[in-house]
């Protein structure tokens, strides 16, 4: 029996690795230059179900090297556990960083996949205590273990946001540290960051992060900018994205292409200041 390939009907990945690590990256592979961009960041950033992502729609119109080294339903744990891909971005004149939730962080309460963020693989016996009646054999993803864990008990679940959201400040903060570059955050989601995040849900994504966390590492940044294209600019249609009918639903969550040129026409004024600033 045959199968079409993955990206049949989609857009071709050209699926790649840089240096020794192991998580992948949307290829070709290319070399790192001096006066380069590396851009740092999570679904949107790879541009899942996307022809050309901002990355590429960046390098367009600035005329730098843009390289992409977004992967899928990462945090800030995938760049921290591969130093080589933080040493690789070094190498460019500055890096985007795309801000990924707190979510998928391994912590005292739960750990995550290395690799693949998304995916839990444990729960800690403290977490274990706290969630008697939770059986969390049944969990394969992140998401859907936080969602049961919301609705078990609210109160509870807030201790386990609280801890997420440490872990996001200390290691976002880290990672600006080891990066040692000109870094623009990029904030895109459906609206600005939250000042409170409602009680018993997960809330929106980037999830748990808020406008006090932003804050919290605004110093490592040389600037923060803002896309907030809105929940509505995600037509169930699929239109602006590239999918088989099996990704369907996938695609109807990510923004379409026209998303990603205004990600690059926002990001371009500051990479252009680079030369001048």
């Amino acid at each position: 029996m045959s199968y079409a390939p993955l990206w049949d009907g989609g857009p071709d990945y050209q699926p790649c690795h840089y240096g020794t690590t192991k998580p992948v990256f949307r290829g070709p592979e290319r070399e790192i230059p001096s006066n380069g961009i590396v851009a740092l960041g999570s679904t949107e950033t790879f541009g899942k179900f996307i022809e050309f992502p901002w990355p590429e729609r960046l390098e367009g119109g600035c005329g730098k090297p843009v390289i992409n080294l977004g992967c899928v339903n990462s945090s800030v744990d995938l760049y921290l556990g591969a130093s080589h891909l933080l040493a690789q971005a070094r190498k460019a004149d500055a890096v985007i960083v795309q801000i990924s939730g707190a979510a998928c962080l391994t912590n005292k309460y739960f750990a995550v996949h290395p690799l693949r963020n998304d995916r839990f693989l444990s729960a800690s016996s403290t977490l274990a205590a706290i969630y008697r009646n939770v059986d969390f054999s049944e969990f394969h993803f992140i998401r859907h273990m936080l969602s049961t864990l919301a609705q078990e008990d609210a109160r509870r679940f807030a201790t386990i946001v609280a801890e997420l959201q440490r872990c996001w400040v200390v290691r976002m903060r880290h990672m600006l540290r080891r990066l040692d570059r000109p870094v623009l955050g990029l904030w895109l989601a459906d609206t600005a960051p939250p000042v409170e995040l409602p009680e018993g849900s997960l809330g929106p994504d980037p999830l748990f992060v808020t406008a006090a966390m932003l804050e919290d590492v605004r110093s490592g940044f040389s600037d923060i900018i803002e896309v907030t294209p809105g929940a509505a600019s995600r037509s169930p249609d699929g239109r602006g994205r590239m999918f088989n009918q099996m990704d369907r639903h996938a695609a109807a969550h990510v923004y379409p292409s026209d998303v990603h040129q205004q990600v690059a026409d926002a990001v371009l004024p500051w990479v252009r200041g680079l030369a001048t600033g």
